[in-house]
């Protein structure tokens, strides 16, 4: 499994800066939160973040039924 960071590498950072024991383990524990996106989700962040706008439109719908959900 892999991920990749869109945005919001200040949270990365203060989770990096936490305070570590001598094992570098954090003296507290610091949660995460991960969200798994859908194949569509994946494709319209990749399409925002090149400014193009998402696809949701009746023909895309109609498309991703007969796709897999996976990649």
């Amino acid at each position: 499994m892999f991920g990749e960071l869109v945005n919001g590498i200040e949270v990365v950072d203060s989770i990096a800066a936490v305070k570590t024991d001598k094992n570098d383990r954090p003296i507290v524990d610091e949660r995460m939160y991960v969200k798994l996106l859908t194949k569509r989700e994946a494709i319209n962040l990749e399409r925002e973040l090149k400014g193009l706008k998402p696809k949701n439109g009746l023909f895309t719908k109609i498309a991703d039924m007969f796709s897999s959900r996976n990649y």
